[in-house]
């Protein structure tokens, strides 16, 4: 249960991610996006 929350979470993310087309955005999210995924 755990590994495909954890992969649903990074497919999630990374859609989200790659939705945001602003630099600044990005650049305050991407920090809390790979601190929340440790």
């Amino acid at each position: 249960m755990q590994i495909s929350l954890a992969f649903l979470n990074k497919r999630v993310l990374g859609f989200f991610v790659s939705e945001i087309s602003g630099s600044e955005s990005q650049r305050l999210i991407s920090p809390l996006i790979s601190d929340w995924l440790r």
